[in-house]
């Protein structure tokens, strides 16, 4: 079971019930912005009685791949930019902040930006 949200309530009810917990990026989708959620997780779990590495650890964020507009610029917060070296670099870094699994959003959301990201997946597989 996955159970999904950053709100003090929602990762109660994950750490107490679920498989896997899952945020997405809101403001940013660097690894960053989710240490203090994992953090979270942690205290929520040892207060609830779970082991804390008992629950994996998921998150969405979005990459951006485009030469146009940016997802920052439609109001999705911070992506994930850079080379395929450098993609695959921040994306492998996740785990540094405790998250086990990554959702990638490709940005702009076509066919042509996740091919863009092959690379990237070839790297991290």
């Amino acid at each position: 079971l996955m159970m999904g949200g950053h709100k003090p309530r929602t990762m109660t009810a994950a750490a107490q019930h679920a498989d896997m917990w899952s945020a997405f990026a809101t403001t940013s989708s660097l690894p960053e912005a989710f240490r203090d959620m994992t953090h979270q997780l942690d205290q929520i779990c040892e207060k609830v009685g779970r082991d804390p590495a008992s629950i994996e650890r998921s998150v969405g964020v979005w990459v951006d791949v485009g030469d146009e507009a940016t997802a920052e610029s439609v109001g999705l917060g911070v992506p994930i930019t850079g080379s395929s070296a450098e993609i695959t670099d921040t994306l492998a870094s996740f785990a540094d902040v405790g998250v086990t699994r990554v959702e990638i959003a490709p940005w702009p959301p076509t066919l042509d930006a996740v091919h863009r990201l092959e690379p990237v997946i070839r790297d991290l597989t």
